[in-house]
């Protein structure tokens, strides 16, 4: 089956979730990657040091910092740390949910860590995309234009390192043609796009996009896309518990 073929029956269940009727629908294959969460659980561990954007003082760091803390967490899976759709709380159990009605196939993606599988460890940290934590959370706040790239030469340089799990699953087992749906909001759609074009990904994009600016790329891009019914802050909320 051509890989536009295969698009267009996860864009139809897509929709078909949207609209309440996917009740006793096939569910086709797909990967869905879904933005972090800044609200995490306080029960969470971490690496004996605070993981910052802008770190301000000598118990902060970046994940890449030396020793790069990308391998302290590889080396700790399971051990003593959280599996990622446990850490993130949203509005409910989003994370809990899609990771359950995806297994294998649900991914998050962080600006601290790159992609992550659903089930993988992570500890706490306070690194964000998100504008408004300029403001409130500068410790926090990390910026990127709108290629994707860190403005940052530090950060730039360090998340060169960072995990790509979507990208190593599909190389592993092949799956080149199984869509990717793409719920997010702009800057993290932004960091996507990056890591699929300069990982050379090959695989078909369904974007469920609640931005005009995030539309804008996906026309340019000639990325198939769709709206959600609801919009705001965390619409993708909603949606994560059901697709």
């Amino acid at each position: 089956m051509e890989k536009e073929t295969i698009l267009s029956e996860v864009e139809n269940y897509v929709n078909a979730v949207f609209n309440g009727k996917s009740v006793g629908m096939p569910k086709p294959k797909f990967y869905i990657v879904c933005p972090c969460s800044g609200t995490q659980d306080p029960q969470a561990p971490t690496l004996g040091v605070e993981i910052k954007g802008n770190p301000s003082n000598s118990n902060e760091r970046r994940p890449f910092d030396t020793p790069t803390f990308f391998d302290l967490v590889r080396v700790l899976q399971k051990v003593d740390l959280m599996p990622a759709y446990k850490l993130y709380i949203g509005n409910g159990t989003p994370y809990l949910e899609v990771h359950k009605n995806n297994p294998n196939r649900a991914y998050f993606l962080s600006p601290a860590w790159g992609i992550v599988r659903s089930s993988f460890c992570l500890p706490q940290y306070d690194v964000s995309f998100s504008g408004t934590q300029e403001d409130e959370d500068p410790e926090a706040y990390v910026e990127i234009d709108s290629n994707g790239e860190y403005t940052d030469g530090e950060w730039k340089s360090g998340m060169q390192y960072a995990f790509n799990q979507l990208k190593d699953d599909i190389d592993k087992f092949g799956n080149h043609n199984i869509p990717i749906v793409l719920m997010m909001g702009k800057e993290y759609f932004w960091r996507f796009k990056y890591l699929y074009i300069n990982s050379k990904m090959q695989n078909p994009l369904l974007v469920i996009a609640g931005n005009s600016d995030v539309v804008r790329d996906c026309v340019s891009l000639n990325w198939r896309f769709c709206r959600p019914p609801h919009n705001g802050n965390t619409w993708y909320y909603e949606y994560m518990k059901k697709i």
